[in-house]
Protein backbone atom coordinates (compact mmCIF):
# COMPACT_ATOMS: atom_id res chain seq x y z
CA UNK A 1 0.00 0.00 0.00
CA UNK A 2 1.06 3.66 -0.70
CA UNK A 3 -1.22 6.02 -0.04
CA UNK A 4 -3.20 4.24 2.63
CA UNK A 5 -0.32 3.03 4.84
CA UNK A 6 0.08 5.66 7.36
CA UNK A 7 -3.77 4.68 8.66
CA UNK A 8 -2.92 1.78 10.25
CA UNK A 9 0.11 -0.22 9.48
CA UNK A 10 1.85 0.65 12.54
CA UNK A 11 -1.26 -0.94 14.55
CA UNK A 12 -1.11 -3.14 16.59
CA UNK A 13 -4.47 -5.03 15.45
CA UNK A 14 -3.04 -4.81 12.24
CA UNK A 15 0.02 -6.20 12.82
CA UNK A 16 -1.39 -9.09 14.57
CA UNK A 17 -3.94 -9.77 11.40
CA UNK A 18 -0.54 -9.77 9.10
CA UNK A 19 0.95 -12.26 11.91
CA UNK A 20 -1.78 -14.64 11.33
CA UNK A 21 -2.29 -14.31 7.35
CA UNK A 22 1.39 -15.14 7.27
CA UNK A 23 1.40 -18.19 9.23
CA UNK A 24 -2.00 -19.10 7.32
CA UNK A 25 -0.26 -19.09 4.04
CA UNK A 26 2.63 -21.03 5.53
CA UNK A 27 2.85 -24.44 3.14
CA UNK A 28 2.21 -26.19 6.25
CA UNK A 29 0.70 -24.07 9.10
CA UNK A 30 1.55 -24.51 12.72
CA UNK A 31 -1.87 -24.56 14.10
CA UNK A 32 -0.78 -23.58 17.97
CA UNK A 33 0.91 -20.63 16.34
CA UNK A 34 -2.04 -19.53 14.11
CA UNK A 35 -4.66 -19.60 17.02
CA UNK A 36 -2.19 -17.64 19.14
CA UNK A 37 -1.64 -14.76 16.84
CA UNK A 38 -5.75 -15.07 15.87
CA UNK A 39 -5.83 -14.91 20.04
CA UNK A 40 -3.42 -11.97 20.07
CA UNK A 41 -5.45 -10.16 16.77
CA UNK A 42 -8.47 -10.21 19.30
CA UNK A 43 -6.93 -8.52 21.80
CA UNK A 44 -5.93 -5.98 20.06
CA UNK A 45 -9.22 -5.46 18.50
CA UNK A 46 -10.50 -4.78 22.04
CA UNK A 47 -7.32 -2.73 23.23
CA UNK A 48 -8.31 -0.49 20.36
CA UNK A 49 -12.26 -0.55 20.95
CA UNK A 50 -13.63 -2.22 18.13
CA UNK A 51 -15.59 -5.71 17.70
CA UNK A 52 -13.94 -6.78 14.13
CA UNK A 53 -10.79 -5.95 11.51
CA UNK A 54 -13.69 -4.17 9.60
CA UNK A 55 -14.44 -1.71 12.33
CA UNK A 56 -10.75 -1.47 13.33
CA UNK A 57 -10.26 -0.18 9.36
CA UNK A 58 -12.81 1.89 9.10
CA UNK A 59 -12.29 3.47 12.36
CA UNK A 60 -8.56 3.95 11.37
CA UNK A 61 -9.65 5.27 7.90
CA UNK A 62 -11.78 7.75 9.18
CA UNK A 63 -9.47 9.47 11.54
CA UNK A 64 -6.86 9.32 9.26
CA UNK A 65 -5.34 12.65 6.50
CA UNK A 66 -6.09 11.57 3.48
CA UNK A 67 -2.09 12.55 1.48
CA UNK A 68 -3.67 14.59 -1.02
CA UNK A 69 -7.01 16.41 -1.98
CA UNK A 70 -9.23 13.17 -3.09
CA UNK A 71 -12.17 15.62 -3.09
CA UNK A 72 -10.68 17.84 -5.31
CA UNK A 73 -9.06 14.99 -6.97
CA UNK A 74 -12.50 12.96 -7.91
CA UNK A 75 -14.24 16.67 -8.92
CA UNK A 76 -11.11 18.16 -11.40
CA UNK A 77 -10.41 14.18 -12.74
CA UNK A 78 -6.55 15.97 -11.70
CA UNK A 79 -3.97 13.52 -10.09
CA UNK A 80 -5.37 10.62 -11.96
CA UNK A 81 -2.61 8.29 -11.45
CA UNK A 82 -2.47 9.55 -7.33
CA UNK A 83 -6.58 8.31 -7.57
CA UNK A 84 -5.75 5.21 -9.03
CA UNK A 85 -3.22 4.33 -6.56
CA UNK A 86 -5.77 5.33 -3.95
CA UNK A 87 -7.92 2.93 -5.87
CA UNK A 88 -5.61 0.56 -5.74
CA UNK A 89 -4.94 0.42 -1.76
CA UNK A 90 -8.90 0.48 -0.77
CA UNK A 91 -9.29 -2.14 -3.21
CA UNK A 92 -6.35 -3.80 -1.24
CA UNK A 93 -8.13 -2.69 2.38
CA UNK A 94 -11.55 -3.90 1.20
CA UNK A 95 -10.45 -7.91 0.40
CA UNK A 96 -9.11 -7.76 3.98
CA UNK A 97 -12.53 -7.44 5.35
CA UNK A 98 -14.09 -10.24 2.77
CA UNK A 99 -11.43 -12.05 4.34
CA UNK A 100 -13.09 -15.47 6.18
CA UNK A 101 -10.13 -16.08 8.62
CA UNK A 102 -12.82 -18.01 10.75
CA UNK A 103 -13.12 -20.51 7.11
CA UNK A 104 -9.58 -20.82 6.83
CA UNK A 105 -9.34 -21.65 10.48
CA UNK A 106 -11.91 -24.55 10.12
CA UNK A 107 -9.93 -25.84 7.41
CA UNK A 108 -7.22 -26.64 10.08
CA UNK A 109 -9.61 -28.01 12.18
CA UNK A 110 -9.73 -25.40 14.22
CA UNK A 111 -12.76 -23.06 15.61
CA UNK A 112 -12.18 -19.36 16.50
CA UNK A 113 -14.37 -16.57 16.85
CA UNK A 114 -14.95 -14.20 14.28
CA UNK A 115 -14.66 -11.10 16.68
CA UNK A 116 -15.45 -9.85 20.14
CA UNK A 117 -18.47 -8.59 21.75
CA UNK A 118 -18.07 -5.22 23.07
CA UNK A 119 -20.76 -3.03 25.12
CA UNK A 120 -22.97 -1.16 22.86
CA UNK A 121 -21.41 2.32 22.08
CA UNK A 122 -23.48 5.19 21.08
CA UNK A 123 -24.97 5.19 17.81
CA UNK A 124 -25.90 9.00 17.10
CA UNK A 125 -22.00 9.97 17.94
CA UNK A 126 -19.81 11.27 15.08
CA UNK A 127 -17.46 8.36 15.58
CA UNK A 128 -20.42 5.64 14.81
CA UNK A 129 -21.85 7.84 11.59
CA UNK A 130 -18.35 7.99 10.08
CA UNK A 131 -16.99 4.34 10.68
CA UNK A 132 -20.68 3.25 9.78
CA UNK A 133 -19.93 4.49 6.33
CA UNK A 134 -16.90 3.42 5.86
CA UNK A 135 -17.67 0.09 6.40
CA UNK A 136 -20.66 0.27 3.77
CA UNK A 137 -17.23 1.57 1.51
CA UNK A 138 -15.03 -0.95 2.20
CA UNK A 139 -17.75 -3.62 1.48
CA UNK A 140 -17.42 -3.02 -2.70
CA UNK A 141 -14.62 -4.71 -5.01
CA UNK A 142 -14.63 -2.18 -7.41
CA UNK A 143 -11.56 0.38 -6.03
CA UNK A 144 -12.36 2.72 -8.76
CA UNK A 145 -15.74 3.31 -7.22
CA UNK A 146 -14.73 2.95 -3.25
CA UNK A 147 -12.20 6.14 -4.13
CA UNK A 148 -15.43 8.28 -5.72
CA UNK A 149 -17.47 6.84 -2.56
CA UNK A 150 -14.59 8.00 -0.18
CA UNK A 151 -14.55 11.65 -1.68
CA UNK A 152 -18.25 12.14 -1.15
CA UNK A 153 -17.68 10.48 2.67
CA UNK A 154 -15.05 13.46 3.19
CA UNK A 155 -17.24 15.90 1.97
CA UNK A 156 -19.48 15.21 4.81
CA UNK A 157 -17.49 13.67 7.69
CA UNK A 158 -14.41 15.32 7.13
CA UNK A 159 -11.21 13.74 8.02
CA UNK A 160 -8.94 13.14 11.18
CA UNK A 161 -9.67 13.59 14.61
CA UNK A 162 -12.38 15.96 14.90
CA UNK A 163 -14.24 13.12 11.69
CA UNK A 164 -14.23 11.11 14.82
CA UNK A 165 -15.13 13.64 18.03
CA UNK A 166 -17.06 16.26 17.90
CA UNK A 167 -15.57 17.57 21.40
CA UNK A 168 -11.85 18.71 20.82
CA UNK A 169 -8.88 20.44 22.63
CA UNK A 170 -6.42 21.99 21.39
CA UNK A 171 -3.38 20.57 23.58
CA UNK A 172 0.58 21.20 22.68
CA UNK A 173 0.05 22.64 19.46
CA UNK A 174 -2.29 19.29 17.52
CA UNK A 175 -6.60 19.02 18.15
CA UNK A 176 -7.05 15.98 20.51
CA UNK A 177 -10.37 14.11 20.74
CA UNK A 178 -12.76 14.41 23.96
CA UNK A 179 -13.82 11.15 24.51
CA UNK A 180 -16.40 11.72 27.61
CA UNK A 181 -16.98 15.89 26.72
CA UNK A 182 -19.26 17.65 29.46
CA UNK A 183 -22.57 17.58 27.94
CA UNK A 184 -25.44 19.99 28.36
CA UNK A 185 -28.75 21.02 26.68
CA UNK A 186 -30.48 24.05 25.45
CA UNK A 187 -33.64 23.32 26.89
CA UNK A 188 -31.73 23.46 30.44
CA UNK A 189 -31.26 26.99 30.59
CA UNK A 190 -34.60 28.51 31.43
CA UNK A 191 -35.21 32.40 31.44
CA UNK A 192 -32.64 32.75 28.45
CA UNK A 193 -35.04 32.22 25.48
CA UNK A 194 -33.88 35.55 23.80
CA UNK A 195 -29.85 34.83 24.38
CA UNK A 196 -30.59 31.45 23.11
CA UNK A 197 -32.67 32.37 19.65
CA UNK A 198 -29.86 35.07 19.11
CA UNK A 199 -26.91 32.27 19.53
CA UNK A 200 -29.08 29.66 17.76
CA UNK A 201 -29.50 31.53 14.98
CA UNK A 202 -25.97 32.51 14.26
CA UNK A 203 -25.04 28.89 14.52
CA UNK A 204 -27.48 28.05 12.04
CA UNK A 205 -25.62 30.44 9.78
CA UNK A 206 -22.21 28.99 10.19
CA UNK A 207 -23.80 25.77 9.32
CA UNK A 208 -25.18 26.94 6.56
CA UNK A 209 -22.45 28.57 5.36
CA UNK A 210 -23.62 32.17 5.60
CA UNK A 211 -21.57 34.91 7.68
CA UNK A 212 -21.35 34.86 11.23
CA UNK A 213 -20.21 36.36 13.90
CA UNK A 214 -17.49 35.91 16.67
CA UNK A 215 -19.66 35.78 20.24
CA UNK A 216 -19.10 37.03 23.32
CA UNK A 217 -21.14 35.93 26.40
CA UNK A 218 -20.84 37.81 29.76
CA UNK A 219 -22.23 38.02 33.22
CA UNK A 220 -21.92 36.86 36.18
CA UNK A 221 -20.69 33.43 37.04
CA UNK A 222 -23.19 30.42 37.12
CA UNK A 223 -25.39 32.48 34.71
CA UNK A 224 -25.21 29.78 32.38
CA UNK A 225 -22.77 31.15 30.02
CA UNK A 226 -20.80 28.05 29.05
CA UNK A 227 -23.39 26.09 29.47
CA UNK A 228 -24.87 27.69 26.37
CA UNK A 229 -22.03 27.02 24.23
CA UNK A 230 -21.46 23.34 25.33
CA UNK A 231 -25.17 22.98 24.46
CA UNK A 232 -24.46 23.81 20.48
CA UNK A 233 -22.67 21.19 20.34
CA UNK A 234 -24.97 18.57 21.58
CA UNK A 235 -28.06 19.95 19.33
CA UNK A 236 -26.06 20.60 16.04
CA UNK A 237 -23.40 17.74 16.08
CA UNK A 238 -25.23 15.62 13.83
CA UNK A 239 -25.13 18.38 11.49
CA UNK A 240 -21.16 18.77 11.20
CA UNK A 241 -20.99 21.44 14.35
CA UNK A 242 -17.24 20.98 16.21
CA UNK A 243 -16.68 22.47 19.46
CA UNK A 244 -12.78 23.47 20.37
CA UNK A 245 -11.84 24.13 23.67
CA UNK A 246 -8.93 26.27 23.53
CA UNK A 247 -7.60 27.01 27.03
CA UNK A 248 -6.19 31.29 27.45
CA UNK A 249 -2.98 30.01 28.11
CA UNK A 250 -2.46 29.20 24.52
CA UNK A 251 -4.51 31.89 22.95
CA UNK A 252 -1.31 32.57 20.87
CA UNK A 253 -2.12 29.40 19.15
CA UNK A 254 -5.54 30.79 17.78
CA UNK A 255 -4.40 31.43 14.29
CA UNK A 256 -2.89 27.82 14.29
CA UNK A 257 -6.15 26.58 15.33
CA UNK A 258 -7.96 28.61 12.26
CA UNK A 259 -5.23 27.20 10.20
CA UNK A 260 -6.07 23.81 11.10
CA UNK A 261 -9.75 23.23 10.38
CA UNK A 262 -9.53 25.26 7.31
CA UNK A 263 -9.66 22.73 4.75
CA UNK A 264 -12.28 20.99 6.75
CA UNK A 265 -15.76 20.70 5.37
CA UNK A 266 -17.15 20.26 8.93
CA UNK A 267 -18.33 23.85 11.12
CA UNK A 268 -16.45 24.77 14.07
CA UNK A 269 -16.63 26.83 17.21
CA UNK A 270 -13.64 27.85 19.14
CA UNK A 271 -14.57 28.07 22.94
CA UNK A 272 -12.43 30.43 25.01
CA UNK A 273 -13.78 30.01 28.62
CA UNK A 274 -13.75 32.79 31.31
CA UNK A 275 -11.80 35.35 28.71
CA UNK A 276 -9.93 38.38 30.15
CA UNK A 277 -7.10 40.44 30.33
CA UNK A 278 -4.84 42.73 32.23
CA UNK A 279 -3.54 46.06 29.93
CA UNK A 280 0.00 44.81 30.29
CA UNK A 281 -1.34 41.12 28.99
CA UNK A 282 -0.08 40.61 25.72
CA UNK A 283 -2.30 37.82 25.01
CA UNK A 284 -4.60 39.35 23.63
CA UNK A 285 -2.83 40.44 20.55
CA UNK A 286 -3.61 37.25 18.44
CA UNK A 287 -7.76 37.38 19.41
CA UNK A 288 -7.86 41.39 18.55
CA UNK A 289 -5.86 40.48 14.97
CA UNK A 290 -8.36 37.33 14.42
CA UNK A 291 -11.40 39.39 15.47
CA UNK A 292 -10.16 42.39 13.21
CA UNK A 293 -9.27 40.07 10.23
CA UNK A 294 -5.51 39.80 9.34
CA UNK A 295 -3.96 39.89 6.23
CA UNK A 296 -4.31 36.02 6.51
CA UNK A 297 -7.27 35.04 5.17
CA UNK A 298 -9.88 34.02 8.18
CA UNK A 299 -11.89 30.79 7.17
CA UNK A 300 -15.65 31.10 6.90
CA UNK A 301 -16.39 27.37 8.68
CA UNK A 302 -15.16 28.76 12.03
CA UNK A 303 -16.08 31.14 14.63
CA UNK A 304 -14.50 32.07 18.22
CA UNK A 305 -17.02 32.07 21.16
CA UNK A 306 -15.81 33.27 24.57
CA UNK A 307 -17.37 33.26 28.04
CA UNK A 308 -16.39 36.34 30.36
CA UNK A 309 -17.28 38.03 33.82
CA UNK A 310 -16.87 41.10 32.44
CA UNK A 311 -18.44 43.21 29.36
CA UNK A 312 -14.93 45.22 29.13
CA UNK A 313 -12.04 41.87 28.76
CA UNK A 314 -9.60 44.30 29.61
CA UNK A 315 -9.44 45.09 33.77
CA UNK A 316 -9.09 48.69 34.19
CA UNK A 317 -7.24 50.15 37.70
CA UNK A 318 -6.59 53.42 37.63
CA UNK A 319 -3.24 53.18 38.16
CA UNK A 320 -3.67 51.61 34.24
CA UNK A 321 -4.40 54.82 33.04
CA UNK A 322 -1.82 56.89 31.04
CA UNK A 323 0.60 58.99 33.21
CA UNK A 324 -0.09 63.04 31.88
CA UNK A 325 3.40 63.36 32.09
CA UNK A 326 4.66 59.73 30.10
CA UNK A 327 6.14 60.53 26.28
CA UNK A 328 3.32 57.87 25.05
CA UNK A 329 1.43 61.02 23.14
CA UNK A 330 -0.92 58.16 22.14
CA UNK A 331 -1.32 56.69 25.55
CA UNK A 332 -5.41 56.88 25.81
CA UNK A 333 -5.22 55.58 22.45
CA UNK A 334 -3.62 52.38 23.17
CA UNK A 335 -5.67 51.95 26.37
CA UNK A 336 -8.88 52.32 25.23
CA UNK A 337 -8.06 50.13 22.08
CA UNK A 338 -7.46 47.72 24.61
CA UNK A 339 -10.52 48.34 26.66
CA UNK A 340 -13.09 48.09 23.31
CA UNK A 341 -11.90 44.64 23.01
CA UNK A 342 -15.51 43.40 23.32
CA UNK A 343 -16.66 45.62 21.13
CA UNK A 344 -14.83 43.53 18.40
CA UNK A 345 -17.00 40.63 18.98
CA UNK A 346 -20.36 40.45 16.24
CA UNK A 347 -22.24 38.98 18.72
CA UNK A 348 -22.29 40.05 22.36
CA UNK A 349 -24.98 38.42 24.77
CA UNK A 350 -25.70 39.78 28.61
CA UNK A 351 -26.30 36.57 31.34
CA UNK A 352 -28.45 38.06 33.67
CA UNK A 353 -27.37 37.39 37.19
CA UNK A 354 -30.87 35.10 39.11
CA UNK A 355 -32.35 36.64 42.17
CA UNK A 356 -34.32 34.62 44.37
CA UNK A 357 -37.37 34.43 42.29
CA UNK A 358 -35.66 33.30 38.88
CA UNK A 359 -33.61 30.52 41.15
CA UNK A 360 -36.53 29.23 42.24
CA UNK A 361 -38.19 29.38 38.76
CA UNK A 362 -34.98 27.51 37.58
CA UNK A 363 -35.18 24.72 40.30
CA UNK A 364 -39.25 23.75 39.80
CA UNK A 365 -38.20 23.60 36.00
CA UNK A 366 -35.56 21.52 36.35
CA UNK A 367 -37.59 19.51 39.22
CA UNK A 368 -40.53 19.13 37.28
CA UNK A 369 -38.01 17.65 34.26
CA UNK A 370 -36.34 15.10 36.69
CA UNK A 371 -39.82 13.91 38.10
CA UNK A 372 -39.19 15.62 41.39
CA UNK A 373 -42.87 16.69 43.19
CA UNK A 374 -42.32 20.30 43.60
CA UNK A 375 -44.45 22.73 45.78
CA UNK A 376 -43.59 25.06 48.91
CA UNK A 377 -41.30 22.41 50.73
CA UNK A 378 -38.91 21.94 47.74
CA UNK A 379 -39.03 25.98 47.63
CA UNK A 380 -37.77 26.58 51.34
CA UNK A 381 -35.35 23.33 50.54
CA UNK A 382 -33.75 25.47 47.64
CA UNK A 383 -33.68 28.66 49.07
CA UNK A 384 -31.64 27.03 52.42
CA UNK A 385 -29.65 25.33 49.50
CA UNK A 386 -28.59 28.38 47.99
CA UNK A 387 -28.23 30.58 51.55
CA UNK A 388 -25.86 28.01 52.30
CA UNK A 389 -23.63 27.40 49.36
CA UNK A 390 -22.83 29.49 46.00
CA UNK A 391 -26.28 31.87 46.36
CA UNK A 392 -28.58 32.21 43.56
CA UNK A 393 -27.35 31.17 39.72
CA UNK A 394 -28.79 28.78 37.35
CA UNK A 395 -25.45 26.40 38.16
CA UNK A 396 -26.72 26.17 41.67
CA UNK A 397 -30.22 25.44 40.73
CA UNK A 398 -28.87 22.61 38.86
CA UNK A 399 -26.65 21.17 41.69
CA UNK A 400 -29.60 21.34 44.11
CA UNK A 401 -31.33 19.61 41.93
CA UNK A 402 -28.63 16.59 41.51
CA UNK A 403 -28.36 16.50 44.76
CA UNK A 404 -32.09 15.03 45.37
CA UNK A 405 -31.28 13.02 42.22
CA UNK A 406 -28.10 10.88 44.53
CA UNK A 407 -29.57 8.19 46.69
CA UNK A 408 -29.62 8.32 49.80
CA UNK A 409 -27.46 5.76 52.43
CA UNK A 410 -29.21 3.87 55.26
Amino acid sequence: MIYLKHAFLSEPWWQAYARVTALLAEREPSVQDAVSAHAELLASLVAAGVADLQSALATSLAGAQPPFDVVEAVKTGEASGALRLLAHDLAAVAEACRRDLVAEFVALGVSVPAGVELAPSLTDGPMARAVASLRGLLGGHDGAVMARSYARHLEEHGSGVASLHAALAWRSGALHGVKAPVTARLDDLHGLETQLARLRENTEALLAGAPAHDALLYGPRGSGKSTAVRALLTEYQARGLRLIELPLEALGELPAVLNAVADSPLRFVIFIDDLSFTDADGRYGPLKRVLDGGLALRPANAVVHATSNRRHLVKERLSDRPDPLDDDVHGWDTHNELLALSDRFGLVLTFPGAGQKRYLELVVALAIRAGIPTGAALEEEAVRFAEWGNGYSGRTARQFVDSLLRPTSG
